[in-house]
């Protein structure tokens, strides 16, 4: 059964192993420094309100993750909650806690955003059927990015 809560400061050990995972398994482009995962944990500790950490369970197990961050768009007319990452635990996939983690995101922040938005490697086919059957479509933008120092 899925549970749901923000992450707390005791989260943190779970939540490195679990996004060391995410970003060695095919979901993210490339691996990043546990720095960066760090520097992402505290900042939601500290009460950033620019994103949100869920722990995702099941039957009170830590079975994943999920990081929000928000952004505003003109062309959707509002401010959009970004699913930056997901990871369901290999332990967990098949028990449909994806499925049931989107649908409790959408009904959360449902008056406070007017949609979701996420980010998929095209390789990532288990996850795109996942978001296609939840509702998402693919944009026909190509997206760019610049590391400022």
């Amino acid at each position: 059964m899925l549970n749901v809560r923000l992450f707390s400061a005791t989260d943190k050990e779970c939540y490195l192993k679990f996004s060391k995972d995410f970003y060695i398994s095919g979901a993210a482009l490339e691996p990043i420094p546990e720095e960066n995962m760090c520097r992402t944990f505290d900042a939601l500790m500290s009460g950033n309100p620019y994103a949100d950490g869920f722990m995702i369970l099941s039957d009170d197990i830590p079975a994943g993750y999920c990081l929000i961050s928000f952004l505003w768009s003109t062309e959707m007319g509002g401010l959009l909650a970004l699913i930056d990452e997901l990871y369901i635990s290999p332990d967990f996939r098949g028990q449909k806690l994806g499925s049931a983690f989107l649908q409790y995101i959408e009904e959360y922040y449902k008056g406070r955003v007017v949609g979701l938005r996420l980010e998929v490697c095209s390789s990532n086919r288990g996850a795109i059927r996942l978001y296609e059957k939840q509702g998402f479509h693919f944009l026909e933008y190509q997206q760019m990015i610049k590391k400022l120092a």
